[in-house]
């Protein structure tokens, strides 16, 4: 009769615990309907758009140059179970370069893929076995844009990613 109690108690945590979780779907609707909005960016003077488009499988993210020449779009491709998962509060950030307030939020990836498009022909096309992604955003968002990676995070664990484990 006891062992029957614990089995009950443990099987009432476990449920409640899995209750509270948001499933594969609602998180995707969730960053397709507000976490996207907090990572489209502009930087300085207009000359690059940054956002990202979320799908079932893929998270791209989109970088809109207009610098130089032709206008062009770059883009990369990562899986969600690609994506090596950690807390949020655990992922590094960097400073843009070119303009101080876009931020950036660096995710280490497993295997990707990264094109750029001029004038709507195919101009590149490489496969990146492992490296980091950059999550541009601006400064003043920084609040908003940490739920939308935790978003992306917690969509990364559900599609089975495997955890960013760093050594000392």
């Amino acid at each position: 009769m006891r062992n029957l109690k614990t089995i009950f108690v443990l099987s009432a945590i476990l449920i409640a615990n899995s209750a509270f979780s948001q499933t594969k779907a609602e998180t995707i609707e969730w960053l397709k309907t507000n976490g996207k909005d907090f990572l489209t960016a502009f930087y300085c003077g207009n000359s690059e758009k940054y956002y990202i488009e979320i799908t079932d499988d893929v998270l791209t993210i989109i970088v809109y140059d207009k610098t130089v020449g032709t206008p062009t779009h770059y883009y990369s491709n990562l899986k969600w179970n690609n994506i090596l998962y950690q807390d949020v509060s655990s992922v590094s950030k960097s400073q843009s370069n070119d303009c101080p307030q876009i931020k950036l939020f660096v995710i280490k990836a497993q295997e990707y893929n990264e094109y750029s498009m001029e004038k709507g022909g195919k101009k590149s096309d490489v496969k990146v076995e492992k490296g980091n992604i950059y999550l541009r955003y601006d400064a003043e968002k920084e609040e908003d844009v940490k739920r939308t990676l935790k978003a992306i995070m917690h969509l990364a664990k559900l599609s089975g990613a495997k955890e960013n484990k760093q050594t000392f």
